[in-house]
């Protein structure tokens, strides 16, 4: 019942807007909305591993074309109350088995802006722990059909609710801008067996500088799991055959996450022209417990403008740095719980992949997108795609083709 209300809001929203402009609708001095929106379709060459772009969903895209996993509409109002007090809401409507208002709101925050220099901002906001965050729903502004998996797949922490400040600084003609985080990121991992919710409480701080065409970002974060996501029954049986079987304690700790921290460091660039759009970054994952993986993932694109057209090429990798747990001792009759374990013990992030695309500027409003990509996908238990663990390497080809628009 609430997706049909949720589409049925979003499709009249679509309409009014459409109606009115092609472009933003100013209702008022106080008041703008905006729409936005993906018409999109993906095929692989497999028909054994499912692809998909978020650890986060279970659309996985096989042999056939998919047009759910990419399609999405949205609609977004700017509010300004007085000059110094604003707020902004965005909701969206995508495929998914969770359609609930809660993942449909995307940002819902207030805004208090005291003068050119500070901002503070409260509600549910995207925080900036990478390059794509102030419009990563938005695909029309962004050169490719989707983010490299690689990058920002394993990165479960796209909405958050709490609070950011942020400082900017004016050096000569350059723009210092940093923003100090601290927040409640609801996060959910899926798999095939089930949703896992590994919510946690963030913390972060990001700097951003820019110069000329020139972009510069750093940010480090740090992410506390509030949750004791590993299955229960497997943990207890753990602890009871410890005094047997001594390993069943290691394991145990190495699973016991709840309160453990998950810390991320990024460095990103980007460089756009009339010519040339250029952005790389380079991130990595740390934790203290061995069933939340270490690695490191970076990209980088290349774009050329040709009048209306922009091809452009990509190249992403990510690579786990901690080698799967491997056993001290023979389980014996508790290989039941042995085999469970390692499973959470052994999942890895092992890929990389080359793209070609083209991005063809139809109008102000409109962009369609064409994308190839090769993906090498190691014979290790890579947990970015459904049914992954083939136990032998595998190349993928993946197509895509958006339509992107805003309104």
């Amino acid at each position: 019942m609430y997706m049909r209300k949720t589409q049925a809001f979003l499709l009249v929203a679509s309409f009014l807007l459409c109606a009115e402009s092609t472009h933003a609708v100013q209702l008022s001095d106080k008041i703008m909305l905006n729409g936005f929106g993906t018409i999109g379709a993906t095929k692989t060459s497999s028909d054994s591993l499912g692809y998909r772009s978020s650890l986060e969903t279970d659309n996985a895209v096989y042999d056939d074309w998919n047009f759910a996993s990419r399609s999405l509409v949205g609609v977004q109002g700017n509010f300004r109350f007085t000059p110094e007090w604003a707020s902004t809401i965005q909701l969206i409507q995508q495929h998914t088995e969770d359609a609930s208002f809660d993942n449909a709101l995307q940002l819902a925050m207030i805004t208090y802006t005291p003068n050119a220099d500070w901002a503070i901002q409260v509600g549910r906001f995207s925080p900036k722990v990478s390059m794509l965050t102030d419009n990563q729903n938005i695909g029309y502004g962004h050169l490719w059909t989707h983010s490299p998996v690689e990058s920002y797949g394993q990165f479960l922490v796209s909405t958050a609710d709490g609070a950011e400040v942020s400082y900017t600084q004016l050096i000569g003609d350059d723009t210092l801008k940093l923003v100090f985080t601290a927040a409640h990121a609801p996060s959910t991992y899926v798999t095939a067996q089930q949703s896992i919710d590994i919510s946690g409480l963030l913390f972060g701080y990001t700097a951003e500088y820019s110069h000329a065409d020139w972009l510069f970002r750093a940010s480090v974060f740090s992410d506390k799991t509030r949750n004791a996501w590993v299955n229960q029954s497997l943990m207890n049986g753990l602890s009871q055959v410890s005094a047997y079987w001594p390993e069943a304690a290691t394991l145990y700790d190495e699973m016991d996450v709840q309160g453990s921290h998950a810390y991320l460091y990024s460095l990103g660039v980007s460089y756009n022209t009339s010519d040339w759009q250029i952005q790389s970054e380079i991130s990595q994952l740390t934790s203290n417990k061995q069933a939340m993986l270490d690695c490191i993932s970076g990209y980088l694109s290349v774009g050329r403008h040709i009048g209306d057209f922009t091809p452009y090429v990509m190249y992403s990798r990510v690579h786990t740095t901690r080698d799967s747990y491997q056993l001290q001792t023979d389980p014996g009759m508790f290989s039941s719980l042995a085999t469970p374990a390692l499973g959470y013990l052994g999942t890895q992030y092992e890929q990389k992949t080359m793209a070609l695309g083209l991005r063809w500027d139809i109008n102000a409003n409109l962009a369609l997108k064409t994308q190839w990509e090769r993906a090498f996908v190691d014979k290790k238990n890579n947990v970015l795609w459904w049914n992954n663990y083939t136990g032998k390497g595998q190349d993928v080809n993946i197509f895509t083709v958006n339509l992107d628009f805003t309104f």
